[in-house]
């Protein structure tokens, strides 16, 4: 029974060939390839081929081709370049780098201070703010919840008995929205504005 192809080229030394090739195997492993080439044709062809080819490169290296290049070659590839790059050409660009980059030096800052002790006044008052925040939406919340609360004790009854009077209940819920938001606002107001 033959061996087939695949599994004779997986137990050839393939990789060895180059070696061979440039003088860089031992005496030993030199002889035991030239062994197994006399036996094998696919590194003998392999071998051919590999000599083939750094025939033809060394050939091609050798010859020096003049390649006449056109008179305006460089001002082509420059505007060709320049045309092909994305840059900061226009205000959105800019404006784009300048956020990117004034975000990184807040987050460096930050990182550095931190670090360093420096930052614990203004992280003091973030926190602050931050927790003002959170009241803020404790509210907010807590008012939406009973406004939940109201209409749903209120429709549970069902002491109306129209559609009419269900759009009442509704309209008034938006008015006290709408009028508390309005008071909200003109409570935040600032004077002068």
């Amino acid at each position: 029974m033959k061996d087939s192809p695949s599994k004779f080229v997986f137990e050839c030394p393939a990789e060895e060939i180059a070696a061979y090739i440039d003088g860089e195997l031992g005496m030993d492993v030199e002889n035991a390839l030239e062994r197994h080439m006399e036996a094998c044709e696919i590194c003998r062809r392999e071998l051919n081929d590999q000599k083939g080819f750094l025939i033809a490169l060394s050939d091609t290296l050798e010859r020096e081709i003049p390649i006449e290049l056109p008179p305006n070659f460089t001002k082509t590839v420059v505007i060709n370049a320049e045309s092909k790059v994305s840059g900061l050409r226009d205000r959105r660009e800019r404006s784009t780098a300048f956020i990117v980059a004034a975000g990184l030096l807040v987050i460096a800052a930050a990182a550095v201070g931190s670090l360093a002790g420096v930052f614990s006044p203004v992280s003091i008052v973030f926190e602050k703010i931050f927790a003002l925040g959170a009241a803020g939406l404790q509210v907010l919340g807590d008012f939406a919840y009973a406004v939940g609360a109201i209409l749903r004790s209120v429709l549970q009854t069902q002491t109306f008995g129209t559609a009419l009077a269900y759009i009442a209940v509704c309209f008034a819920v938006v008015l006290m929205i709408y009028i508390g938001s309005r008071s909200l606002k003109r409570y935040f107001r600032t004077p002068g504005t």
